[in-house]
């Protein structure tokens, strides 16, 4: 469920209702800037008051933080104390306690990993306005989601002609891994390049059957783009409203 109020001439704000899985990991995107426009702090990604704390990592709820960078994660976790540091329940630190204070644009994807049962959680923020979002995308794995407050089709969503690599199966090119967090499991698509024989599919997404992928990365969701190619490269994501 999402909704947006328009509350000036300029910025719309809105939120987001969505669901997570208890006892699993849950990939998420952050699709709403902060009030004002800025980056949204990880002590304000959605309320954490349905969630899991507890006074070290193996018991409370996570999010694992994936650097597309350096493909590595930092893991956080929600402190409880039970009470006894009153200010400090409900708020992520990192492995040695600290205070996380840690920015997401919109666009950055997360994982949250759940102790408890299945709940959901209530995002809110400012919808994005810029007109287009440039990411940088690596070799090997980088987690992606919409830089903005609506789902990510595919294909022209994700437009990486010319950059991304291209081949006629999953093991030879770029790959999309769309997560269902009701299912806990991945669906794939691949890049299609036939080498100018169907030129009208080529640097296109398509299934495991070389079916056109009609779908999108839900608002909400994430997933991974993993790269075959050596270099980096940018593929700027439209505004879709």
């Amino acid at each position: 469920v999402a909704s947006a109020t328009s509350v000036t001439s300029v910025n719309t704000v809105g939120y987001q209702t969505l669901s997570v899985k208890g006892a699993a990991f849950n990939m998420l995107s952050v699709n709403w800037d902060a009030v004002g426009g800025s980056s949204k702090n990880i002590q304000e990604l959605f309320d954490t008051s349905t969630l899991t704390g507890g006074i070290g990592s193996s018991v409370a709820d996570n999010l694992l933080v994936w650097d597309d960078a350096t493909s590595a994660y930092t893991v956080y976790f929600l402190y409880d104390s039970g009470g006894t540091y009153p200010s400090w329940d409900g708020k992520w630190v990192d492995k040695d306690v600290l205070y996380a204070d840690v920015d997401f644009a919109n666009g950055d994807s997360l994982w949250l990993r759940t102790r408890g049962a299945g709940t959901s959680l209530t995002i809110d923020g400012q919808v994005p306005t810029e007109a287009s979002t440039d990411v940088t995308i690596y070799p090997g794995f980088n987690m992606i989601g919409s830089a903005f407050a609506a789902d990510l089709p595919l294909n022209f969503g994700i437009d990486v002609k010319g950059n991304g690599q291209g081949g006629i199966g999953a093991s030879v090119a770029d790959n999309l891994l769309v997560w269902d967090n009701a299912t806990s499991a991945y669906t794939t698509y691949f890049l299609y390049d036939s080498g100018g024989t169907y030129p009208s599919w080529d640097g296109r997404w398509v299934d495991g059957s070389v079916l056109w992928a009609d779908s999108s990365i839900p608002m909400g969701g994430a997933a991974w783009y993993n790269s075959r190619g050596g270099a980096s490269f940018t593929w700027t994501e439209i505004k879709p409203y």
